[in-house]
């Protein structure tokens, strides 16, 4: 598998994307990995020569933070983003990993590649911790305007990764509202349920904010707004949670054995909740592998990102999808309640 790594994207780059990306391809998961940016900028964090399976493609601009996504993917053709997005539509990469612009990435994933027939919205797919597993949240941020249909296809699309990903025979699919009863919640939310109810989806109706940490549906979809306030509310609890866990210890257990004892508990636990674990996350609904990463990832979270990258390409996790997409709508009835959303 090949790669292709923006070395510009994100608060800590060139230095930990670069450091990552390397210790990945290392890994037998990975083939090979591109590293995508400005030479002059990355320099210093490269090696002389580079290590084997590790290669750099010249990209001279950087989508800043600050810039309109679509204008910027359509202006900033040498960008790092748009060069990254070319070598996966040419072929010359089979997945793509970036922790820049998340905004410019959709953008551009939209613009340079096909999207899956049918899915007018790509989403992205985070996993948040359980004490039964993990459950996949879809939208965290791609698509801030959803319509029903496409929180449909959300759920479908969330079925069948989580199927090929974790192994999970019959996942089942929820939507994110303020109360679990039918007729909370608003159009969109009503509507979506109708499209889930008369699909063969194993829907579990409405999903409250605390029942994803509890485990209640495998996958759980919502408007990118939602999802990425409920992910930025999420990772500030989990290290604000580690934080107060290890004050109160330093007071309560003042012997050094007992806090040695308790270490690989903490650090089992911090390893639990912190995003760096998993890397990144996979935008759905392009027909090509891309993997969203947090823009304060560090080498550790790219590492990670460029190997769950190689191992979704691999395993054809896009295709699938897409063939699942392809297979609705079943029921009777679900294809005017489609026109219509």
């Amino acid at each position: 598998m090949r790669i292709a790594v923006d070395a510009m994207g994100g608060d800590r780059a060139p230095g930990e994307i670069v450091a990552g990306a390397i210790r990945a391809a290392a890994s037998e998961d990975v083939g090979s990995v591109l590293l995508v940016g400005d030479r002059e900028r990355m320099a210093s964090h490269l090696p002389d020569p580079l290590p084997p399976r590790v290669s750099h493609v010249q990209a001279g601009d950087v989508v800043e933070m600050d810039m309109a996504p679509a204008q910027a993917v359509r202006r900033l053709r040498d960008s790092s983003i748009v060069r990254c997005l070319e070598l996966l539509r040419n072929g010359e990469a089979d997945a793509l990993v970036s922790a820049g612009h998340t905004g410019a990435l959709v953008a551009g994933a939209s613009i340079h590649l096909d999207l899956i027939k049918g899915v007018k919205r790509p989403g992205i797919a985070v996993d948040l911790p359980t004490p039964r597993g993990r459950c996949l949240v879809i939208d965290a941020g791609a698509n801030l305007a959803a319509k029903p249909i496409h929180l449909f296809h959300y759920g479908v699309m969330g079925t069948r990764f989580v199927q090929l990903v974790r192994g999970e025979e019959k996942p089942t699919v929820g939507i994110l509202s303020i109360g679990a009863e039918r007729g909370k919640g608003n159009e969109l939310v009503r509507r979506t349920r109708e499209l889930f109810e008369a699909s063969d989806v194993d829907f579990v109706g409405n999903v409250e904010g605390h029942e994803i940490f509890l485990g209640r549906a495998s996958v759980v979809v919502c408007e990118g707004f939602v999802g990425n306030v409920l992910l930025k509310v999420s990772e500030g609890l989990a290290l604000a949670t580690v934080t107060v866990l290890r004050t109160l210890l330093a007071q309560e257990v003042t012997e050094p054995a007992g806090r040695q004892a308790l270490e690989p508990a903490l650090a089992r636990f911090e390893g639990w909740a912190d995003y760096s674990t998993y890397g990144g996350a996979p935008l759905l609904g392009v027909r090509e592998t891309c993997f969203v990463c947090h823009g304060k990832s560090t080498s550790r979270a790219i590492e990670n990102a460029v190997r769950e990258a190689a191992r979704m390409a691999r395993a054809g996790v896009t295709a699938a999808i897409q063939e699942a997409v392809a297979g609705r709508p079943h029921a009777a009835g679900i294809l005017e309640k489609w026109k219509r959303a």
